[in-house]
Parts: C-alpha cells; structure tokens; sequence
C-alpha cells in the first residue's frame, strides 16, 4: 500500500503516531475522571508528554536519545522556574509586574540561548519546549507542578520511543516498497 507524495516510511509513523496518541489521550482522560486525581492531581500531564515527545522527535527519535530529548527539557524547565522566579521576584502589580515580565522572560530566554552553547545541550527548541511545559503545567512552585512536568516529559519520550518502534513494525508488516 503506498499513498500519493508521501515518504514510503511515513505511513507506519503515522499510523503509530495516530493511535497511540489517541490511546494517551484516553488514559489522561480516564485519570482525571477517577478519584485518584482528585488527592494527586496531574494537572496538563498530557500537554508535557507531547512536549517530551515533540522534543524526543526533534532530537533524533532513535532509542539512544532518550537522556538527549529528557535533559534538553529538563534544563528548559529549569529555565522556566528562573523566568517566572525573576518575574515573580519583580512584578508585584502595575508597571512592575510588566517590568518582571520583561527581565524574567528576557534573561531566561538569552539564558537558553547561552546554554546551547554547551556541547550536549545545542538544540534551543528542546530547551525552550521544556521551559514552555513548567509554564503549561502551572508555572508554580510546588510539588505537583514539578513532578507532573518532569514525569509528563519523561513519558512523552516514551510514548516517541513506542511510536517509533511500532510504526517499523507497521511499516515492515503493511507498508512495504515493492521492488520494480
């Protein structure tokens, strides 16, 4: 089976993608329908999986780059807790609030930029994916937040290291080119 202008090993991704993002999005759903979350909430758990996995894809989607995709996020989140420290740290209310935005948002952005610089932490979109999921997760302080950014980027590139393998799978088993 080959569709129209699209790369031969695309079809397996696709279908691999497709489902398992779908099936992610059932179970965070589920979880936060069940009583569980009321007493360990896991608030935007799926938005940070998808970041980890979009960063994972970014970075090179092979098994090997787990600890590449998970550590470009996490010093991205701890780029973010620096962002909304200084802005807290400076905006109180009025002009200041826009002041703390400016410096807070400002120096951590240059502070990811400067970070590429470090010869295993080049990519500026993993970084700047990690530091958008402390904001997406609550942008707070507190153990909830934390740990569901760490664990929601954690398992997206889990979720990247299944699609990519079940989506070989589907492209050995259904998609195969057909010699000419």
């Amino acid at each position: 089976m080959k569709g129209p202008n699209l790369h031969q090993k695309l079809w397996g991704i696709a279908l691999a993608v497709g489902i398992i993002a779908g099936l992610w999005q059932v179970s965070v759903l589920l979880y936060q329908n069940s009583p569980l979350s009321v007493s360990f909430p896991l608030t935007n758990i799926g938005i940070a999986a998808f970041i980890g996995w979009s960063s994972f894809c970014l970075l090179g989607s092979r098994k090997s780059d787990f600890l590449k995709g998970v550590s470009h996020n996490y010093v991205g989140v701890l780029w973010g807790m620096a962002m909304v420290a200084l802005w807290t740290l400076i905006g109180r209310d009025g002009w200041q609030n826009y002041l703390g935005a400016f410096i807070g948002i400002g120096l951590g952005g240059a502070g990811i930029v400067l970070t590429a610089n470090i010869r295993y932490l080049n990519s500026l979109p993993a970084m700047f994916l990690g530091s958008t999921a402390f904001v997406a997760c609550g942008g707070v302080f507190t153990f909830p937040v934390l740990f569901t950014t760490f664990l929601g980027l954690a398992l997206g590139a889990v979720l990247g290291i299944v699609s990519g393998s079940l989506g070989n799978f589907f492209n050995h088993k259904f998609f195969k080119e057909k010699s000419k």
